[in-house]
């Protein structure tokens, strides 16, 4: 596993896994990404760029959800992490 790709990795797994929870998940990759300065090649940029935009996109309250356009739940939040992590599991 790239040492570079590995925060990742492990924080979408503890996510999928079930130990860390989706609003502790949204705070933390959405911070780390937003510091990440590594560059990369365009398809791991575009991979983890997907998923900034699905984390950002996610709303936990079902409540407020239908009326904030292109909200995600968490299924949906899983779904596509767990293809992140496809990807970036491939590349290490």
């Amino acid at each position: 596993m790239s040492n570079e790709l590995g925060f990742y990795i492990e924080l979408i797994e503890g996510f999928l896994e079930g130990s860390i929870p989706a609003a502790t998940f949204e705070r933390r990759y959405l911070d780390h990404f937003q510091a990440d300065q590594t560059r990369r090649d365009e398809e791991l940029f575009d991979v983890l760029d997907g998923l900034f935009a699905a984390v950002d996109a996610y709303c936990g309250d079902d409540e407020l959800r239908p009326h904030v356009k292109g909200a995600i739940d968490e299924s949906e939040l899983r779904l596509r992490a767990g293809r992140a992590l496809g990807v970036l599991r491939g590349s290490g």
